[in-house]
C-alpha cells in the first residue's frame, strides 16, 4: 500500500495467498497509524475488489475506487 503523494510504502503484506480478510488487514494497520483516508484505489483482483472489504471501507466514510 502506497501513499498516492508521497509514493511511500504505509504498509506491506507479504503471502503465498490471500483472501479478502487477509486484504482488510494492511489498509486497517495503515489507518491506525496514518489515520482515515477519504479514498482507496487499487487494482481489479477479486480479492481486492470484494464485498466485505467494500463494506468494511464504507463504515468510516472511505470511497473506494
Amino acid at each position: 500500500m502506497a501513499g498516492r503523494i508521497s509514493r511511500s510504502c504505509l504498509t506491506l503484506k507479504v503471502a503465498w495467498r490471500i483472501n479478502s480478510l487477509g486484504v482488510i488487514e494492511a489498509p486497517a494497520d495503515a489507518m491506525c497509524l496514518y489515520g482515515i483516508p477519504e479514498h482507496i484505489r487499487c487494482d481489479s483482483k477479486p480479492e481486492m475488489i470484494s464485498k466485505p472489504l467494500r463494506n468494511w471501507l464504507a463504515e468510516p466514510g472511505t470511497k473506494f475506487q
